[in-house]
């Protein structure tokens, strides 16, 4: 047997932000609150972390009719608990499941932010960890300069 190859793992931010209130805003509202998620998402990519976000991951099944909004829920609640820290976007005291989210945050003691800076300068943030593991292939690093 050879010798294990080690992985840095990125902490790992759940993106929180009001979307739909399950299902009672338009259209317009869901793509304007889809649209500041992603921008959130790409400014904790940039800075090394690994992203979150509920609309990429189930909001499809709901709107497809596949789960409930509980389900949902139920299922960002378990995403939450395994995250590093949650991150709030600029709205989220409106949305219906986000106060769910950041209540549920506040009861397991996860580190909840409301600025990208939090994440330079608080002394929660975990470090990369390592771990070892297969080898894989050598992943080149995302563009330094980026327009968001």
């Amino acid at each position: 047997m050879g010798i294990m190859p080690t992985y840095k793992l990125k902490p790992v931010i759940y993106i929180a932000g009001r979307y739909s209130d399950g299902g009672t805003l338009g259209d317009d509202e869901r793509w304007k609150n889809r649209n500041i998620m992603r921008y959130f998402s790409i400014k904790f990519m940039k800075k090394g972390w690994a992203v979150l976000c509920p609309i990429e991951n189930d909001e499809w099944a709901y709107e497809d009719g596949v789960i409930t909004y509980e389900d949902t829920l139920s299922s960002d609640l378990a995403v939450i608990q395994k995250c590093d820290a949650i991150f709030f976007c600029p709205g989220w005291e409106k949305g219906k499941g986000t106060l769910v989210e950041h209540q549920f945050a506040e009861d397991q003691n996860i580190p909840i932010w409301y600025e990208v800076i939090e994440a330079d300068k608080d002394e929660k943030r975990p470090p990369f960890r390592v771990l070892a593991g297969p080898e894989t292939a050598n992943l080149k690093s995302v563009k330094e300069k980026s327009d968001v």
